[in-house]
């Protein structure tokens, strides 16, 4: 590290089937391994852009006091909102907890010993290479959204129909999963500091994901 400027740290476990099976390593990874990168910018005085999630917004205030989220839902702000997480039962929070606690770890050493740090809390990736499709629609609005777009644009005779079925999150996961509410970025600083708009609706982008992987697929 010290032969470099800066530092890009973008080691993580982000998969919530781990954090319930292997809750240590996910700890040990997430916080305890990225510790020592951080350490390592302090001694040798370099900036370090640290990727965090926004899993350390855990719950929202909606989903705490039982309210319906729809209702209720205000954009994170990273300056401002209040961090909520789960009972300690729940080890779905375990990343969560470990990246929010490196976040502060972060914050106390720019204060102390003058770290030049910038944290990113991304809400999620979503495009063509990436194997999963989170959004801010509801899960069975993504599957009905899929299906409704492969039956327009990709679907071929003999092409299988599968049923959507609801299954709950803590039967998929396993005991001591606790999902999260609808979560909304506050794209502010984005717009201020970066120029950055969104240019593609949720639309637009499941359908040139989904052309990504059909073509490898029908190509392979």
């Amino acid at each position: 590290m010290k032969d470099h400027d800066l530092v890009v740290d973008l080691v993580a476990v982000a998969n919530p089937s781990l954090y319930l099976t292997h809750p240590l390593d996910v700890f040990h990874l997430n916080f305890t391994e990225n510790l020592r990168i951080v350490e390592h910018c302090v001694k040798y005085s370099k900036r370090i852009v640290q990727f965090s999630t926004c899993e350390v917004y855990g719950r929202t205030v909606a989903g705490v006091l039982g309210k319906d989220p729809a209702g209720m839902a205000f954009p994170f702000n990273e300056d401002t909102s209040p961090l909520i997480m789960g009972p300690v039962k729940n080890h779905r929070w375990i990343y969560a907890c470990a990246k929010q606690l490196l976040e502060r770890v972060l914050h106390a050493y720019g204060l102390e010993d003058g770290l030049n740090y910038t944290i990113i809390r991304p809400s999620n990736f979503i495009g063509p290479r990436i194997d999963y499709l989170p959004s801010e629609t509801t899960i069975r609005g993504l599957a009905e959204l899929l299906k409704s777009i492969f039956d327009e644009e990709f679907r071929k005779p003999g092409d299988p129909d599968p049923e959507i079925v609801d299954v709950p999150a803590e039967e998929f996961y396993g005991p001591g999963y606790e999902d999260c509410d609808r979560r909304i970025p506050d794209v502010s600083k984005a717009r201020a500091l970066l120029g950055w708009e969104s240019r593609h609706d949720l639309r637009s982008v499941v359908y040139h994901t989904m052309k990504y992987f059909v073509d490898r697929h029908r190509a392979g």
